[in-house]
């Protein structure tokens, strides 16, 4: 077993039991269920911090100076309320709580229900942008620049909040380049309002300094001591700046000590206090202190439950087992989620417009100047209509799902063949599907328990402190859980470091963003990070490249890839910011898709039963009611009679959920009352999706119980070794443009003929560029990205003679356009692979180019009529020369392609391994006696003394040995140089044994 838990785990519970809904085991009226609960003063209590307006309707209603047509729209919006309240875990609020236990039972102490509050963050931002502008204070408040201001050419850019609708959203701003901007963007950490302004006062009067700064604090540029942190103390924050004015006896600051004062008395009140208990006074003298100042809002503080931890679940090892061994089988099914197709797209037009460069990220992230992410394949098709502006990209995502496996559509398949009413993974073989060696460190697990099931609702191998960050601000106890896991995520072999990511989209979804500091490091977008500069990594800090279709971050300052995380579970993907998205879709890179999703619209059917490996359920019994359905139902003269007849005609269960994204509704199909809930869903949508309840198949378990559980890799093996990236030498030049000494053309054509145009055309010219001392070295490679073509690179001694080198090129493949042979050439800018081969290397990598492709060329020329067999035997001729170059022993030899073997593994199919391997045992005869008596044995002989004086690094060896097969072999590159370890693998295997 490689998985297995962490010693304490997290349990979700609604406020209220399920019991509270039933009488004698049937379902009370909902009416009757509102009025009950009217009188339950924890249920009331708990509306109040979910909607004041409401608890004042209740009030009012319990009062009898509500108005009559008033009640019957508060009973409506009571019922969900109640029904929620008694069956789910994760409304908002104190309308459900969270709880951690221990495997131990011994350690579980069966606390009482407590609250957690703290300033509401709305509120906060209220008061922050109060002060703000307050133009009393603002001068004695320390400013820094704006942590998203890149520096574009001609401009610099940054993300600007502007407020939609009582929401904040950020749009992309710009301010053209001048030398007093420059100064600013020195100032990253918080200085007084008189030291920025000292700095441009000689140049300026009083009156212009003062506009100027004033004018960039409005809109953003500059940032105040006050903005929001998500892994800081927001309100102690606040506390000390507004002490800090007090202190400079500015009279304005007192009343907002004096609203500090008071808030903090009503925290201190709710945490000592009984849950249904609201000092509703001392809250409405806050709110009539805020009004002074002409501020109105509604939610003063932000309170959580802390549930007791007493519970009947016992995780036992069958369970733990069954997932570790369902994960393997979730991976074979599992299909690309919108988040991986979308890091896909990203990289590929990266490498097209970049290829292996390092680039800064907010030149690569910006719509105009980058390829912006989500990324489109069309590089350069800007959309700046202003008519359809921001509407493209909306609705690009909407249709964006996940892509669905083909063996998971076989297995929907079999679900309809055979009409069973619970599929069970472990009886169907799927032996035959590949799967790749987990390398995560840990594993998230959240599910509903039974007495015999396990409702697996989410798996997943990213960071697994996302699900449990927003509850470690409320209990140390889980603070201290997810600084355990972090400590384990961040293990790693290959020096990276885990940074977190500090945003929220909006002040009011910093309630549930905020969590306490997990990471050594954080990556600040706009809001403020609570680390110290020199544990920040600013946007600007930040390079991106790919490499072995990895997304690489690197920190320019640290000098070390960076991994970042979102520590709480924000649905990121929606959200417009592209910083935030990419960054938090990384997460996601190397993660299999562990999550069993179904697009139940495109499978037309409305029944679809239980799935299951065991006693894991991966899947409720599903009900689909149709637009055509939901039609029927409308225009029928009876609804409720027609909806019950298609709940019978399709069998839905008595107990079902109704699903709606992240929320669920608990209906009982044989109550009228919760069936008029039913159709009031049915008359505002057009697909409708119920499942079954899982609680009653509960006897003794407390059914709407909600179990959060990290596990960790028994081993904690390191992940993924990566070389050190080297950053940039300014000695070595990158990038070299046409006109220059680098001639760099490409040749489109076809694979089949590719190696004709380079023996009958491009050889010549080669030999008559060297002979006559125009260049001093070339090389090539072939390329399919995204058409196959032929990359030619020559340098030139004298760059005065680029000319006349293009147009002898051109004469000479004029003859191939005329023949249909070539359909396009292309001069392009050369840039250097310095990520991959190091800038202490680069030159001496393309003399090894130059070199093999000198080496290449003439064995094609030589043997134009050579077999496919013998162009596989040569390949394993020449890596053999190659390890010699290095000095590898035979033993050494085959350790290096046992590694190279089981990295090309992971890419092609075991079925595909197993045919090279059968292919070996046919030819292996053939294969030694073209090694006894082959002839090139010279060309690599000399291609090895010409490069035997360089300084060649042995990480790097794998590249060229890559290199060269791609030079060597005109198609399937890849595959071959797959089989081609495998074959010097047998051959070195055989050695050793003799």
């Amino acid at each position: 077993m490689r998985y297995e838990p962490f010693e304490k785990y997290i349990v979700r519970k609604p406020l209220l039991p399920k019991e509270l809904l039933f009488d004698n085991n049937r379902t009370k009226i909902i009416d009757d269920v509102v009025k009950e609960f009217l009188n339950n003063n924890n249920f009331v209590a708990s509306l109040y911090w979910s909607s004041p307006d409401l608890y004042e309707m209740i009030n009012n209603y319990k009062n009898g100076i509500l108005k009559q047509e008033k009640i019957s729209k508060l009973f409506n919006t009571l019922k969900k309320y109640c029904i929620r309240s008694a069956t789910r875990c994760t409304p908002y609020g104190t309308l459900a709580g969270v709880a951690i236990r221990s495997l131990n039972e011994s350690e579980n102490n069966c606390i009482d229900k407590a609250r957690k509050a703290n300033i509401d963050m709305g509120l906060f931002d209220q008061l922050k942008m109060h002060i703000e502008n307050n133009y009393q204070l603002k001068y004695h408040l320390k400013y820094k620049i704006n942590n998203t201001v890149s520096n574009i050419p001609g401009q610099f850019r940054y993300q600007e909040p502007v407020d939609k609708i009582d929401l904040e959203r950020f749009q992309l701003s710009s301010l053209e380049k001048n030398e007093y901007l420059e100064k600013l963007t020195g100032i990253n950490t918080f200085t007084d309002y008189e030291v920025i302004y000292n700095l441009f006062i000689d140049d300026f009067d009083h009156d212009e300094v003062d506009s100027f700064l004033n004018e960039l604090i409005e809109i953003k540029f500059l940032v105040s001591e006050l903005q929001i942190m998500l892994t800081g103390d927001n309100f102690g924050n606040l506390k000390k700046v507004v002490n800090k004015l007090v202190d400079y006896n500015i009279s304005e600051a007192e009343s907002y000590f004096n609203i500090c004062n008071k808030i903090d008395n009503c925290i201190k009140i709710v945490e000592s206090t009984p849950i249904d208990y609201i000092p509703i006074d001392k809250i409405n003298e806050v709110k009539n202190l805020l009004l002074c100042l002409g501020i109105s809002e509604k939610h003063i503080l932000h309170v959580d439950l802390i549930q007791s931890d007493e519970s009947n679940y016992r995780l036992d090892r069958k369970t733990i087992r069954n997932i570790n061994n369902l994960t393997l089988i979730l991976k074979k099914l599992g299909g690309k989620s919108a988040i991986q197709s979308d890091l896909e797209t990203f990289k590929q037009t990266f490498k097209t417009r970049y290829e292996s460069r390092q680039v800064p990220l907010t030149y690569v992230l910006d719509n105009e100047f980058g390829i912006g992410f989500p990324s489109s394949p069309e590089i350069g098709n800007l959309n700046n209509n202003k008519l359809i502006a921001g509407h493209l990209s909306k609705r690009d995502d909407s249709i964006k799902k996940m892509v669905v496996s083909a063996h998971l559509h076989d297995i929907f398949d079999s679900i309809e063949q055979s009409g069973d009413q619970i599929l069970r993974l472990e009886k169907i073989e799927l032996n035959h599907l590949q799967t790749k060696v987990s390398q995560n460190k840990t594993l998230s697990v959240m599910g509903i328990p039974g007495d015999d099931f396990f409702f697996l609702q989410n798996i997943s191998y990213a960071n697994s402190c996302s699900l449990l960050g927003r509850f470690a601000s409320s209990d140390r106890n889980i603070e201290y859980l997810c600084k355990e896991i972090a400590a384990i995520e961040s293990l790693s072999d290959d020096d990276s470091i885990n940074a977190e990511l500090i945003y929220a989209p909006d002040a009011r979804t910093a309630n549930i963003a905020r969590r306490p500091k997990l990471s050594e490091f954080e990556i600040p977008i706009y809001n403020e990070s609570s680390n110290t500069a020199e544990n920040q990594i600013l946007l600007q800090d930040i390079l991106v490249s790919v490499a072995d279709e990895e997304i690489i971050l690197h920190s320019k300052r640290l000098n070390k890839k960076i991994n970042p995380r979102l520590s709480n579970a924000h649905n990121f993907n929606s959200n417009e910011n592209n910083y935030y998205r990419f960054l938090s879709s990384l997460q996601h890179q190397h993660e299999a898709n562990l999550n069993f999703s179904i697009d139940y619209s495109e499978r037309s059917k409305r029944y679809i039963p239980r799935i299951s490996y065991y006693n894991i359920i991966v899947h409720r019994a599903t009900w689909i009611i149709f637009e055509k359905d939901i039609s029927l139902i409308k225009n029928s003269d009876n609804k409720l009679d027609e909806l019950k007849f298609f709940l019978k005609k399709w069998e839905v269960a008595k107990y079902v959920v109704l699903v709606q994204g992240d929320n669920e509704l608990f209906i009982d199909t044989s109550n009228d009352s919760y069936l008029l809930l039913l159709l009031e869903e049915i008359k505002k949508n057009k697909l409708l999706q119920l499942c079954e309840d899982l609680a009653t198949h509960s006897k003794t378990l407390a059914p709407n119980e909600q179990i959060i559980m990290i596990l960790k890799d028994t081993k904690i093996d390191s992940v993924r070794k990566r070389r050190e990236l080297i950053y940039e030498n300014p000695e070595i030049r990158r990038d070299f443009p046409p006109g220059g000494e680098w001639f760099y053309l490409k040749i489109f054509c076809n694979s089949n003929i590719s190696d004709n145009i380079l023996y009958d055309y491009v050889c010549p010219l080669i030999d008559d560029l060297l002979e006559k001392e125009i260049a001093n070295s070339i090389f090539f490679i072939r390329y399919n990205d995204p058409h196959y073509h032929l990359r030619i690179r020559i340098k030139l001694r004298d760059i005065n003679s680029y000319g006349d080198v293009t147009s002898i090129f051109y004469q000479t493949l004029n003859t191939c356009f005329e023949n249909d042979l070539i359909w396009k050439i292309q001069i392009d800018t050369y840039s250097r692979e310095i990520e991959r081969y190091g800038a202490e290397e680069i030159v001496d990598a393309e003399k090894v180019f130059f070199h093999d492709s000198l080496t290449i060329l003439n064995l094609l020329r030589q043997n134009p009529e050579i077999s496919d067999e013998h162009k596989l035997f040569t390949s394993v001729l020449n890596i053999d020369f190659w390890f010699s170059a290095f000095n590898f022993s035979i033993q050494k030899r085959l350790d290096f392609c046992k590694k190279m073997i089981e990295s090309f593994s992971q890419e092609f199919s075991s079925e595909f391994k197993s045919h090279l391997h059968h292919k070996y045992r046919d030819l292996k005869e053939d294969l030694e006696f073209f090694l006894k008596s082959a002839e090139m044995r010279m060309q690599f002989k000399d291609r090895n003394s010409m490069i035997s004086e360089l300084k060649l690094s042995e990480k790097n060896l794998s590249n060229y040995i890559h290199m060269s097969l791609n030079r060597w072999f005109s198609a399937e590159q890849r595959a071959l140089e797959f089989m081609t370890y495998i074959f010097a693998f047998k051959q070195y295997e055989k050695t050793l044994n003799n």
